[in-house]
């Protein structure tokens, strides 16, 4: 098989076409590498002719099978995809003639190890708190319903907690 030089691509109406080198009239169908990127699996370079290349790599119409031009990259040195980091509440009380209710997201965590950020806003009968910090605060009432809200964000995504 006789490899090409895929050297840009061209666009021609709104279809973009390989900008190949090397390849003559009467020759074989050009083939162009692949950096293949399965639904599941490992990412692996494959070698297709020209005229796939369209579903491999997809044009304006088309976004092909999201495989990128070329060879794959080595996965052990891309840095690992960020992900959401975890809120977590944890709410305690207690109540004689009147309740006190203690609001602690401490225990929320992020898989990368990066510095979380915390935002509470709790509703109640009479006022609304706000605080980074585990709130603590005292209400007249056994049965008065507090609504919560909890965000912790990594500084880039967040997870939202609420409840009553």
């Amino acid at each position: 098989m006789r490899r090409i030089t895929v050297v840009g691509m061209i666009i021609l109406g709104l279809v973009a076409v390989p900008l190949v080198v090397g390849a003559k009239a009467g020759d074989k169908p050009a083939k162009v590498a692949v950096c293949h990127i399965p639904d599941s699996g490992e990412p692996h370079e494959i070698v297709i002719s020209e005229k796939a290349l369209k579903a491999h790599v997809g044009d304006f119409d088309n976004e092909g099978h999201g495989d990128t031009l070329g060879e794959c990259p080595d996965l052990a040195e891309l840095p690992p995809a960020n992900t959401p980091p975890v809120a977590s509440v944890t709410i305690t009380s207690s109540c004689a003639l009147s309740c006190t209710f203690k609001f602690d997201g401490s225990a929320s965590f992020d898989d990368e190890g990066d510095a979380l950020t915390y935002q509470w806003k709790i509703t109640g009968p009479d006022k609304t708190w706000s605080s980074t910090d585990p709130i603590t605060f005292a209400t007249g009432f056994q049965d008065d319903t507090l609504v919560y809200e909890f965000t912790v964000s990594d500084g880039e995504l967040t997870d939202i907690v609420s409840g009553t």
